[in-house]
This record gives structure tokens, sequence and C-alpha cells, in this order.
């Protein structure tokens, strides 16, 4: 008898994904849930086929095969890290498209309710960061280098064609020759020739427009997510997607001084609206303010971060290592860092975009949100 049953639900697997529209498949599932109740090791081996639904399938599939695993999801609580394992990244991907649909969006948070995340160690820390800001108020420490704005604004090795105009400028032969075989030298003559250089470094700044994960930091500020947003990086991708949505700059430290009473930004290495600031370049190593320090010490006094993420930032300043980094270390609980290149072994850290970490940290923030 077991083995019939087993049969039955087998069967009704197979015609899950390129053979049967997801209407009809929902239409059907009903009469199948007590059979993957008793069997949810087939549900396990079978889940990857709502997958066809979403890669290769027509858009109309996808209401109804949110609504199938979310029925799934619920009935058979066994089966939630599979879905997770075979469609979790997928769910993401499509989210922020979905959410400018009510109805999607409705359902997408569903079903990542349901599934009851966390699963993996990532989603550990991303579900226990948004508990601890907004549930508890406790607004997060957030340092970007580089590859914070990579979707958006070229990293340093990427700056060529604008290195080797300025180098024609200053009369250097070859300067494609320079930078490949000397690019320490490139930006000494660069820091030798800043104003020129920041005046370019404007222009194509200009040309570039906020990523989503700007416009969620912008959003996060706005909120009062972020004690301090420590920036390493010139671009005001931020400041521009926060006048976009909310019509108001955002107060920012460049050069220092007095600590400003609600700590905001701070560009510790210049600031493409200030060109008159002084910038730091490739090859130096780093600047750290005493008004920093002296403002977090305040933050951790008053209402101490459980969260530090460092974005897509190196650290190989020995500065800012010695200042900042050990000062997080020593007063911060969890110190995170998020960068596509780092070692996915290592707990301390998590493999991922700065686009793909804060879209996904932003459904977390919004289930987070919803459930208070």
């Amino acid at each position: 008898m077991g083995s019939i049953i087993e049969k039955q639900l087998e069967q009704f697997f197979k015609e899950v994904g390129s053979r049967t529209h997801a209407r009809l498949v929902y239409g059907a599932l009903n009469d199948y849930i007590p059979l993957m109740e008793e069997y949810p090791e087939i549900v396990e081996q079978n889940i990857h086929r709502f997958k066809h639904y979403f890669t290769e399938s027509p858009a109309d599939n996808h209401e109804y095969a949110l609504e199938c695993l979310i029925e799934i999801a619920r009935n058979i609580p066994q089966v939630r890290p599979q879905i997770i394992l075979d469609l979790g990244a997928i769910l993401y991907e499509y989210y922020p498209f979905w959410e400018k649909d009510t109805e999607y969006k409705d359902l997408i948070e569903l079903l990542l309710e349901v599934l009851e995340l966390p699963v993996s160690e990532k989603d550990k820390y991303l579900r226990d960061l948004a508990r601890s800001v907004i549930t508890l108020h406790q607004p997060l420490i957030l340092i970007i280098g580089a590859g914070f704005s990579y979707d958006t604004m070229p990293i340093t090795n990427e700056l060529r064609p604008l290195l080797a105009q300025l180098l024609r400028e200053v009369g250097i032969s070859s300067p494609m020759k320079m930078i490949r075989e000397n690019d320490e030298q490139v930006w000494r003559i660069v820091k030798g020739n800043s104003t020129r250089f920041k005046d370019m470094f404007s222009g194509w700044c200009a040309r570039s427009h906020p990523a989503p994960q700007h416009k969620i930091v912008a959003r996060m500020l706005h909120d009062s997510q972020i004690s301090h947003l420590i920036s390493f990086n010139w671009d005001d991708l931020i400041e521009r997607a926060h006048m976009d949505e909310f019509i108001e700059t955002v107060s920012k430290v460049v050069n220092g001084g007095s600590i400003p009473e609600r700590p905001r930004l701070w560009k510790l290495h210049g600031d493409v609206t200030d060109l008159s600031s002084d910038w730091v370049f490739p090859y130096e190593q780093g600047r750290i303010l005493n008004s920093l320090i002296e403002s977090l010490n305040r933050t951790v006094d008053q209402n101490c971060p459980q969260f530090a993420l460092i974005v897509g930032y190196s650290e190989w300043e020995k500065v800012v290592h010695d200042r900042l980094i050990r000062w997080l270390e020593d007063n911060i609980p969890t110190v995170l860092r998020v960068r596509p290149s780092w070692d996915g072994r290592d707990p301390s850290g998590i493999r991922e975009t700065a686009k793909r970490f804060f879209e996904r940290l932003n459904i977390y923030f919004k289930m987070e949100a919803k459930s208070h």
C-alpha cells in the first residue's frame, strides 16, 4: 500500500515544472498534502522542480508557484530547509521586482515568514541583525569601501582610463605602460596633481547613479538604523540616494572638528562634493579622525550597537586597522565582513556582493518590522 501512495506522490511531482502550468498544480495540491505529510522525503527530493516556474516558464506561473510553496512549507516543516536550499537564491533575486506588485510582495514575504528562517549561518546573521536593529532599537555601525559601490562606480584598479588621461596631461609618454608596471608611482603623480584628478573623478561620479545598496543604506540612515556610516569612498551616491527619496541632505563629517549631535556619515578619505578637502589616495596609510573614535566611544556608553558591518573594504591600511578595526573588535559583539572574495569557511564574514547582501537584509528588516 505504501508503495502505491509513494508512486502517486511521485507522479504528482513529475507534473510539476515543464509539463503543467503552476495554476493546475496548485489546484490539485490539497489532495496531495496528506501524502506529503506521510512521505516528506519524497517532497524533499522533488521540491527543486518548482524552480522551473521561476527560471523558464512564463511569469503567469509565479503567483501559483508561490502559493504552492507556501502551502507545502506550512504543512510539511521538514521540507523548509530544502526549499531554502533549492529556491532561496531565486526568491531573493526576484524579490526586488515583485516588491513593486503588492500581490507578489505579500506572497513572497509570507513564504519567507512561513519558512521560519534562518536555515544557513548567513541567514542567521541576517535575522539576528534585523532583530537587533528593528526590535531592540540598537543601530549598527557600517563601514564601506570601494566594493560597496562596485555595481555603479569603478574600483581603484578600474580607474585606468581616467589615470591614463591624467598621465598624458602631465607629460607621461607611455601612460598605460606606467600603469601596468608601476602603479604606486602613478598614484604619487595623481597626488601631486590632485586638483585635476578630483575634477576628473567628479565628472565620472556625476554620470553614475545610486544602486540598490545605496538606496537601502540611505533609508537606514534616515530611519536611524545606523549610528555611524563610515565611508572610505570618494563618491556621493548614498547622499544622492538620500536626497532623491527624502529631499534632504545627509549631515556628514569630512575634516574632523566637533562631534555632530547625531552621528551620521563620516567621509574619512575624501568627498567628491568637497574638492578642497584633503583626499587619501591608494598606497597611503589611511586616516581616522579623533572625533570619530570619541563619537564611537560615546555611542557605546549610551546604546552599544550589537553589530558592525564592514562591506567591500579590504582593511589593509595600517592606520585604519590599528585605530578603527581593533576598536570595533574590542567593543562590538559581532563584527561581520561582507565581500565577494571572502573565504566561505571563515564564519566571521559573508561571501556576498554589497548589492545582494543589502537586498536580502532589507527583506529581513521588513519581515521583522511586520512581525512587531
